[in-house]
């Protein structure tokens, strides 16, 4: 097993810096098969029990370190996209976040933003697929500015061909202007494109 820290150990700092310096933006991936930690996974040996929890587990915790833990706040240009989690635990996460950044400040003391604030900001973006049943909840709860589409191909879990015309259907009550960011605006910020 590596030895890995959390994303927002001081040895990161200049990986942080550079990026932000450069404009470019990081991707978070999960990591099952690497090698690394896995929080909660890592109590299972059946790949699927595995695969189902670590990614947005793994997400949650990237995520946690990045805003918890002041790096987002000491590099407001930074922008970081968390891939391949699906997004419907995103509006629960982020309001269970915002819970302790109103109610325990003085434990987060890195933390100057709340973190609906860093998504509606453009600073944090969160892939969703094509089947993503809660994908309107979603835009409900946390705005349209953070959510980036990746139909996963090749993938076996890829319902590719046909994922961008499942896109729109999941969207069409959004309206076009929605499902226009979802499909390709807001990616374009994220990459700066």
């Amino acid at each position: 097993m590596l030895d890995a820290a959390n994303l927002d150990d001081p040895s990161l700092v200049p990986f942080f810096e550079c990026c932000a310096s450069l404009d470019l933006a990081i991707a978070v991936h999960s990591a099952p098969g690497m090698n690394l930690e896995l929080p909660g996974a890592g109590r299972f040996d059946n790949y699927a029990q595995v695969h189902c929890l670590s990614f947005p587990v793994d997400q949650m915790v990237a995520f946690t370190a990045l805003a918890m833990g002041g790096v987002l706040d000491r590099f407001p240009a930074l922008r970081v996209a968390f891939l391949e989690s699906g997004t419907g635990w995103v509006p629960y996460f982020v309001h269970r976040m915002h819970e302790h950044f109103e109610k325990r400040p003085e434990l987060l003391p890195a933390m100057k933003t709340d973190p609906r604030d860093l998504l509606a900001r453009g600073q944090c973006y969160f892939s969703f697929e094509a089947e993503e049943p809660l994908l309107e909840t979603c835009v409900d709860q946390l705005g349209d500015n953070w959510l980036v589409y990746a139909s996963d191909y090749p993938h076996w879990d890829s319902d590719f061909p046909g994922t961008v015309d499942e896109v729109r259907r999941l969207t069409a009550g959004l309206g076009e202007d929605v499902t226009g960011k979802l499909l390709g605006g807001n990616a374009a910020r994220l990459y700066q494109l």
